[in-house]
């Protein structure tokens, strides 16, 4: 007849319907039964089931008020798949999830709840969490990308200059918000001269135009023994800038009509940052 009572039950998992070994035991203590009929957990977390394999449940149980041995209720109750494939530990094969295979909206850009599952926020990957291998080519478009600050920087070949203004370098950068923009000029000046050479002078400066050069002297070597005379020269200004995409340019020029002036190593940096900074 159906029992009724307290009973110690262990549920033994096999991977036979007969004999075998166990593959592991949930015992539950004082487990309530009416008419043969009960209800409890069962956890076997550290069991690695397979797709495919078959298990069995054998059934041990005494009085909940005994610490005797177990009877076993014969035969064993086999299991089929449907328990453990309501929630997979992990998505079987090499491809993963494709792109096909999601619903569209099922992955959005925030959770309802994080963290301690009662405040939402945006989504957040943990640093270090994605790296390159993981990335396919262009998955990410390059307008999505902004560094804090922003930084960019561009490098010119050997020139001479002229009396008209003359580009030497220019970067591109893009401001996510208003802000300003700090830019650096650098370079070397090679300076020829004959013995007839005046004074040379050579005008260097920092714009968001091509060209333009103002009247200030960046560079000047007076009247002396020819030869040739190597001026480092570094220049430096600041721009407000609005939310887009900015170019701005190293120019420079000559300002006297005798000798030549080589530039050698020119480069151009641009550093972009917040109005709040």
């Amino acid at each position: 007849m159906p029992a009724d009572g307290v009973f110690d039950i262990d549920f033994v998992l096999f991977p036979t319907a007969e004999g075998g070994a166990a593959l592991a035991t949930h015992s539950a203590a004082d487990v309530g039964v009416q008419g043969g009929l009960f209800a409890t957990e069962l956890d076997y977390t550290a069991v690695p089931f397979a797709i495919g394999d078959q298990y069995w449940i054998e059934l041990r149980v005494r009085p909940g008020a005994s610490t005797g041995g177990f009877q076993q209720l014969l035969p064993r109750q086999k299991i089929t798949p449907a328990p453990y494939a309501l929630a997979a530990r992990y998505v079987v094969g090499t491809g993963g999830v494709s792109q096909q295979a999601l619903a569209a909206g099922a992955v959005g850009t925030q959770l309802p709840l994080q963290g301690d599952g009662r405040s939402a926020s945006p989504v957040r990957i943990a640093s270090g969490g994605i790296t390159g291998g993981y990335l396919a080519a262009n998955s990410i478009a390059s307008d999505k990308l902004s560094d804090e600050p922003g930084v960019a920087s561009a490098n010119g070949g050997f020139t001479y200059l002229e009396s008209t203004g003359k580009v030497l370098a220019q970067v591109t950068i893009n401001a996510p918000a208003a802000g300003t923009v700090l830019l650096i000029g650098h370079m070397d000046l090679s300076f020829h001269r004959s013995a007839a050479t005046p004074n040379q002078i050579v005008y260097v400066g920092l714009y968001n135009s091509p060209g333009t050069v103002a009247g200030n002297a960046s560079a000047y070597v007076p009247a002396g023994t020819p030869g040739t005379d190597v001026r480092t020269t570094t220049t430096s200004t600041i721009y407000n800038v609005a939310a887009g995409s900015h170019t701005f340019y190293l120019n420079a020029r000559e300002g006297s009509s005798t000798g030549d002036v080589q530039v050698k190593y020119p480069k151009l940096q641009a550093i972009y940052f917040r109005t709040a900074y």
